[in-house]
């Protein structure tokens, strides 16, 4: 009630500061302000601007209501906690209890904080461990699963910069189904999302949490930012990213074996769009197993590979977007 109390006065600020039309799902934790209109042009005049809003009702967020269904319907009570007490959320937003969990810790090396929690591991999730044990959790619990997390459709991750402030790797999204996706709009008749990526990306608020390498040995905990997409970012780079691997899905997207790597023409990192796709696991398959999925239209093999039983052209290895490396640099400058 208290988390829901503080999104309440959130979103009615932005109205009293007549900026309504600036309103997003991803402002507020567990208390959104989701668009409602009979289609895309229902707006109203707001109080303090003479700029035109979009319709918006109250609506529990959707990572609430599935954090709701699990623990009253299901009766699955295995989500951790980070408020242990009512009293911690007095005067603090979610948002700010987290900021104060890392603030005695930022500055310090991976190595002191692994002395400081006990953790002895060599364990490629070393930095994982970490995190929970800053916000007081299980060592091995799973940082998406905390119940916090889940219902503010808060999506937390560890990101490693190298000595010149690069982000070591991309950052991958939900895995996609091909034939879901090309039967979707990016929004529907009413202007309201419907495609998932476009669900998930105005939703979600990201915890990127920084480390930086200073040198081989010594890696430092820089510090969190919280980041929510840029309504602008979506309706623009983003949209045309999606669309752009809607259409090839639809007309069959050209795969290439090269040596024993296949190559498609989707949308990739050097192509400077926000977003990218590529395959959402280590392993990679052209048929019909676990690690792939059936494409809606029959792929087009430039050159078709010999054998025909490994490398079918109806399916294809499970891909995901990824934010780009770049993106995320622009993201965390702050704190490097």
């Amino acid at each position: 009630m208290k988390l829901s109390k503080k999104d309440w006065h959130i979103i009615q600020e932005y109205v009293k500061a007549g900026k309504a039309h600036e309103l997003s799902e991803s402002l507020t934790d567990y208390l959104s302000a989701c668009t409602k209109g009979a289609n895309r042009k229902s707006v109203r005049s707001q109080p303090f601007s003479d700029i035109k809003a979009k319709q918006r009702a109250f609506s529990f967020k959707s990572g609430f209501m599935t954090n709701l269904l699990r623990q009253y319907v299901f009766n699955d009570n295995s989500n951790e906690s980070i408020i242990k007490n009512a009293s911690e959320v007095k005067n603090k937003s979610l948002e700010e209890l987290i900021k104060d969990k890392f603030a005695p810790y930022v500055g310090k090396s991976q190595k002191e904080l692994q002395e400081i929690f006990e953790i002895n591991s060599t364990s490629k999730s070393i930095r994982n461990m970490i995190v929970r044990a800053i916000l007081g959790l299980n060592k091995n619990s799973k940082l998406d699963k905390i119940a916090e997390f889940e219902k503010a459709s808060i999506v937390p991750k560890t990101i490693l910069v190298d000595e010149k402030n690069n982000p070591t790797e991309h950052m991958s999204f939900p895995e996609f189904n091909f034939q879901e996706l090309v039967t979707q709009n990016w929004t529907d008749k009413n202007g309201n999302p419907e495609a998932d990526l476009h669900n998930y990306l105005i939703e979600s608020k990201f915890l990127f949490v920084v480390f930086k390498k200073i040198d081989k040995s010594t890696i430092i905990l820089k510090g969190i930012e919280f980041y929510n997409v840029p309504q602008y970012d979506l309706d623009t780079t983003i949209k045309k990213a999606w669309l752009d691997t809607k259409c090839k899905l639809q007309e069959g997207v050209q795969l290439e074996l090269r040596g024993q790597r296949v190559h498609n023409n989707l949308i990739k990192a050097t192509d400077k769009s926000i977003i990218h796709v590529r395959p959402h696991s280590g392993l990679s398959s052209y048929q019909n197993n676990e690690y792939a999925n059936k494409l809606p239209t029959l792929a087009k093999w430039i050159k078709t590979p010999e054998d025909n039983q490994k490398y079918t052209g109806n399916y294809m290895t499970t891909q995901s977007f990824w934010f780009n490396k770049s993106y995320i640099k622009q993201i965390i400058s702050d704190l490097l």
